[in-house]
């Protein structure tokens, strides 16, 4: 089926709102770019929004769904999407890890992808090493630096919870 670029923008900002951590959820949303690489620039576009409108376990939902779409990508030689996401890989990690305690929550998450990008080719060493220093400089290790305050709900702490268990299944599942 042939979509037009604003029936494809509808359709894939509604499946990223519904990203999940799951394996299925990052791979149905990477064969729906791939199913309409037509429209690849405007799909990536819809990432780049939903990761300034989204919350902070979402945009970490996000991140590991571009890593899969790089891995997809490159199975079904489509160049594209990888050059869109090492153009903007700085963008995308100021978005998912934003300074400040609420960022600080996910640069393990960050580091993670970017190291595995890094592994895979799809950015060179230099946007990594210069990614790494800047998440360096956010660490967060002195906990009484962080305001004794709530950054977060109950319940985004347990879906969070709930998600990074999602994510260590599927990587022992590998």
């Amino acid at each position: 089926m042939v979509l037009d670029p604003f029936e494809g923008r509808l359709a894939f900002l509604e499946i990223l709102k519904k990203l999940t951590a799951s394996q299925q959820s990052q791979i149905k949303t990477a064969q729906f770019a791939l199913r309409h690489k037509d429209l690849d620039e405007d799909l990536y576009n819809c990432v780049l929004e939903e990761l300034e409108l989204s919350s902070l376990n979402s945009r970490v939902n996000i991140i590991y769904f571009l890593e899969t779409l790089c891995d997809y990508s490159y199975r079904n030689g489509c160049n594209s999407y990888i050059s869109m996401i090492r153009k903007d890989i700085g963008k995308i990690v100021r978005a998912v890890a934003p300074p400040g305690p609420q960022g600080a929550a996910n640069v393990s998450a960050v580091r993670k992808v970017i190291e595995n990008l890094k592994n895979k080719a799809y950015i060179n060493d230099q946007d990594f090493l210069e990614i790494e220093a800047s998440l360096s400089k956010r660490d967060y290790k002195d906990l009484n630096a962080i305001e004794n305050k709530a950054v977060f709900s109950k319940e985004e702490i347990f879906r969070r919870i709930e998600e990074d268990r999602e994510r260590v299944s599927i990587k022992y599942k590998k």
